[in-house]
């Protein structure tokens, strides 16, 4: 068998084929043959990248992480406060159109137990620790006051993953948006004062986006 000379390329088409055909097809319902098939590729070519497509599906999450060169800048721009980069995070992660993409991708699969594990996974042991860097530089320079800086990220993740998720509940955009006050109170009693009318606001096209896709896709409400 000839050498790979371009492995990169080879996991980046498997993983943007894999993406196109979990939202088409929804995860469950899609095979690696499925995947095969769309690539042209035999299914040992896979699995020397790839175990099982669980491991895909993991991997298409962990892209966006890894292409966060946004995030550095943000960490890394000694111009603004903890709290400011706090909101500038959620600012990009609610506006962003590839994880706005990603996020419809777990939407279409909420149903599966693997996808919930593995987004419960990355929100405590991965995303906790990019947030509580935020907040423990924020407890440093004055701007916030949260006592317990990695516990409160987990926290402020399972509120906005699950608690705020629309694919994970079902309700109303009014409903929606009174929940959005009820986080504001609890981040603001936490110490962690960043949701201001703006950030409420891209919450809200957040929702409408999402649900935009589960009606499109004839999903219950």
């Amino acid at each position: 068998m000839a050498r790979n000379k371009h492995p990169e390329e080879t996991v980046r088409r498997i993983l943007e084929i894999s993406s196109q055909l979990f939202y088409k097809k929804g995860f469950e319902k899609t095979s690696i043959q499925d995947i095969v098939n769309a690539l042209g590729m035999s299914k040992g070519a896979i699995y020397h990248h790839f175990k099982s497509k669980e491991e895909i599906l993991e991997r298409i999450g962990d892209t966006f992480k890894g292409e966060e060169e946004w995030y550095h800048r943000i960490l890394n721009d000694h111009s603004l406060t903890g709290l400011q980069k706090l909101y500038y995070f959620f600012y990009y992660a609610l506006s962003n159109e590839e994880k706005q993409h990603r996020d419809q991708l777990y939407l279409l699969n909420i149903r599966d137990p693997q996808v919930i594990a593995m987004s419960l996974e990355n929100s405590m042991n991965t995303a906790s620790v990019y947030l509580s860097a935020f907040l423990e530089e924020g407890r440093r320079d004055g701007s916030m006051s949260v006592k317990h800086p990695y516990e409160t990220a987990q926290v402020l993740l399972l509120l906005c993953n699950f608690w705020l998720n629309p694919a994970m509940q079902k309700d109303g955009r009014e409903n929606y948006r009174e929940k959005l006050c009820v986080m504001k109170e609890i981040t603001d009693g936490l110490g962690v004062p960043f949701i201001d009318e703006r950030l409420l606001d891209l919450f809200v096209c957040y929702y409408d986006r999402l649900a935009a896709v589960r009606s499109e896709k004839g999903m219950p409400e």
